[in-house]
């Protein structure tokens, strides 16, 4: 994956929690960027450091119409953060982020299969691109998991291939 994509709150906390956050920013090719609702969202220092290095940018909404805005809320059904991701994806063709399994869904049906990604997506990506080990990956993956994130089961093979 190579490109430029946005983070909903799901996966950007799923990150935190297993300091994979600096990581995944880290990967070649890809820059990552968040919106203003996810941010309020994450309130999280680690989101702000990020912010203020450089190695997130805030996506600006400002341009898009309220209509569009509320029209995808409507159809998915998604909460407000999870539907800026949408937006901005759908505006700007950025890859969503996102480890939410509706959200998911909405972001396949709308931009295809192609636009998505997760967190887990993300540690494969630093596996491949030589920033981690499978092994390491899946100490993250644990680390997600006991802090709450609800994510699929998988095992260190889903890294190595």
């Amino acid at each position: 994956m190579s490109g430029e994509g946005v983070f909903d709150a799901s996966s950007a906390i799923n990150c935190i929690n297993s300091d994979s956050l600096e990581l995944v920013l880290s990967i070649p090719d890809l820059a990552l960027g968040v919106g203003p609702i996810v941010r309020r969202e994450c309130g999280h220092a680690a989101l702000e450091a990020a912010i203020v290095s450089g190695s997130l940018r805030v996506l600006d909404d400002s341009s898009f119409p309220a209509g569009r805005f509320l029209a995808l809320l409507r159809r998915y059904r998604l909460g407000d953060g999870e539907t800026e991701c949408l937006l901005f994806g759908e505006a700007h063709q950025l890859i969503v982020i996102t480890d939410d399994a509706a959200a998911r869904r909405a972001v396949e049906d709308l931009l295809g299969i192609t636009m998505l990604t997760g967190s887990l997506g993300l540690l494969h990506r630093a596996v491949v691109a030589a920033l981690i080990d499978a092994a390491e990956a899946m100490t993250r993956y644990e680390r997600m998991k006991a802090a709450g994130g609800f994510l699929p089961e998988i095992d260190v093979e889903f890294f190595a291939k």
